[in-house]
């Protein structure tokens, strides 16, 4: 993918640092394409939902999304441009505009320094690998957590731990540089994976990262 834009999203970062601040759930409206969300297993008001702050829903079944404008009662969200089915999956998202926008910010930021390694070898217009856009994923979200560090909802660790995070980012930036890794598809570099392994992993990036190390002990 060209050098020119950021490699995760603001809701894939509250994902990887964050805890409860993505639900993930389904519609439990009757019929089809109703114009209200509703699912009597999360009461949207007590986690914080009003329909002032932006938050985003994605219909994962139908791969349509939206901003909640409203919530007319406990159990239900009215989302725009959104229609539900019986049982729809979907995913909401608690980050309001602010919190939004502030990580943006910082994963645009990070996002120069994935630029940069995939500068050095002529990587930029290159077609990812699968396991790859995952892996530049995670490192766009890391280097963003330090660009993020200190504000308010930004992650909460300790300088060791922000320096550990950071080198576990550098080492594999410096790994593309020097051409131990190849990111791009079909490339076969010493530090490749050549066989992708299925692992029970709790997120695809802990998969990704997982599936790397095979030929990087």
């Amino acid at each position: 993918m060209p050098c020119d834009a950021r490699y995760a999203e603001s809701r894939q970062f509250a994902e990887f640092w964050f805890t409860g601040w993505t639900i993930l759930s389904t519609a439990d409206v009757v019929g089809l394409a109703q114009p209200n969300l509703i699912d009597n297993k999360v009461d949207f008001r007590e986690i914080g939902v009003t329909g002032d702050d932006g938050m985003q829903v994605w219909n994962l079944t139908q791969v349509t999304d939206g901003i909640v404008t409203a919530v007319p009662a406990s159990r239900t969200l009215t989302v725009p441009g959104v229609t539900w089915d019986a049982n729809d999956s979907y995913r909401l998202s608690l980050l309001t505009v602010p919190e939004r926008s502030a990580i943006e910010v910082a994963l645009d930021l990070a996002a120069g320094d994935v630029y940069a390694s995939l500068a050095s070898v002529g990587a930029c217009d290159c077609t990812l690998a699968d396991w790859a856009a995952t892996m530049l994923a995670k490192i766009n979200i890391i280097d963003a957590g330090a660009y993020y560090h200190g504000q308010c909802g930004s992650p909460k660790f300790t300088d060791e731990m922000r320096r550990s995070y950071l080198e576990f980012a550098q080492e594999f930036l410096g790994q593309i540089r020097t051409g131990e890794v190849e990111v791009c598809q079909g490339a076969t570099a010493k530090g490749y994976p050549a066989m992708a392994i299925a692992r029970n992993a709790p997120t695809i990036f802990q998969a990704a990262r997982e599936t790397w190390i095979e030929d990087n002990p």
